[in-house]
């Protein structure tokens, strides 16, 4: 795997912690999959996948774009060169591998892509040369470029399509996902329960501990409460808490967008 990060909540040795490159690697490590996390909570649709499933290679990348050869070097400034940079390397680095899943022919599912090792050193290889060789993420046509689209949660609070107090309920999205919380889940019900609140950025009211949340935050939590050591770091939370008709508020945002994208009798 071209992922060759240690694993997620593993304890450097004596040994390890006492290298010179071990604190800067750890901080950013640390500051990566924050900026990671952060990217994908402002995100929605193909973006925002790359940065729940693809959160291992963007911090491989930006290892090996912003310091790997210099990480041993005691007189390297990592705190300007790599720590401060991490924020828009991390966001250029999604919107490069997105751009890049979006050309292949095949158009596989964005977690399945990263689940690839073989893809995985592909797209490591494509966005790191096109960066070393200073290419920009090409736009679409401005023909075909389109207004950016309202996130979910204000979308749905601003057009008021969910009644106040309506149930939600969580459903996992990933068979590790499952796995890691339905014990914790079966031990009090409450914990997949919620209602909506129209808030444009706590919507979520968790009946557990009756705190409001957004829908990413939540899922962040009770990843965290329920000890998933191995959890990304971003998730679209709006995919996984469900209305009674099935219905996710990432679909019903989707409606709204589709709807707004079919032309009108009179665009006067």
């Amino acid at each position: 795997m071209v992922v060759i990060l240690p694993p997620r909540g593993r304890i450097l040795t004596d040994q390890e912690s006492t290298k010179p490159g071990a604190v800067p690697s750890v901080l950013t490590l640390r500051a990566t999959r924050s900026a990671v996390y952060e990217r994908g909570n402002e995100l929605d649709g193909r973006e925002a996948a790359v940065a729940e499933h693809g959160g291992l290679l963007v911090t491989h990348l930006l290892f090996q774009y912003l310091g790997a050869t210099s990480i041993d070097d005691p007189d390297f400034d990592w705190e300007s060169e790599v720590l401060e940079k991490v924020p828009t390397t991390v966001e250029e680095l999604v919107r490069r591998l997105a751009h890049q899943i979006t050309l292949d022919e095949h158009r596989p599912l964005i977690r399945a892509t990263f689940q690839s090792a073989k893809r995985c050193q592909e797209l490591a290889k494509q966005v790191l040369d096109q960066m070393a060789d200073g290419i920009a993420v090409p736009e679409p046509p401005a023909k075909q470029r389109k207004p950016r689209r309202q996130n979910t949660v204000p979308l749905l609070v601003d057009r008021r399509v969910i009644k106040e107090g309506s149930a939600l309920h969580y459903v996992a999205q990933t068979e590790p996902e499952r796995k890691a919380l339905e014990n914790w889940l079966a031990k009090d019900e409450r914990r997949r329960q919620a209602t909506w609140v129209n808030h444009r950025t706590k919507s979520i009211l968790w009946a557990y501990d009756e705190q409001q949340y957004s829908p990413s935050g939540l899922v962040s939590k009770m990843w965290w409460d329920a000890g998933w050591d191995d959890r990304p770091v971003a998730n679209q939370g709006t995919m996984r808490w469900l209305l009674g008709d099935g219905r996710s508020l990432w679909d019903l945002a989707q409606l709204i967008h589709s709807e707004e994208d079919e032309p009108g009798d009179d665009e006067s």
